[in-house]
């Protein structure tokens, strides 16, 4: 079975608290960052917990999983390789690879259309 609510709560506590300790000790959007990236990896390993249902409620099956990882993989690969080459700024080169990718992410699909 996965995690119980109170083992969940308890959880997202110690990450607030984490993150306030942190926060005050350093500087307070780093503080604010490490809460945002906790939060997440808190939640995975909750999904994880309950991965069957999680599926279900999703629609999610192994063909969209990977899509979702070769969109993920071809956007870091695709901003990297402007950001290096073509020496474009960061923040650039990530709106141009993800939006590089979306667009032949919907004309594959819009070729080959799929539930995905």
């Amino acid at each position: 079975m996965g995690m119980n609510i109170k083992t969940v709560s308890w959880g997202y506590a110690i990450c607030a608290l984490a993150s306030i300790i942190f926060g005050f000790q350093r500087d307070l959007m780093d503080g604010i960052m490490i809460f945002i990236l906790l939060s997440v990896l808190f939640s995975i390993a909750w999904g994880l917990s309950y991965q069957e249902s999680v599926r279900k409620n999703l629609g999610m099956n192994n063909s969209k999983i990977f899509t979702w990882c070769v969109f993920v993989a071809g956007s870091i690969l695709i901003s990297s390789t402007i950001e290096s080459v073509v020496n474009f700024p960061q923040i650039e080169s990530w709106i141009l690879g993800i939006s590089t990718m979306a667009f032949i992410w919907w004309s594959y699909y819009a070729m080959e259309p799929a539930t995905a």
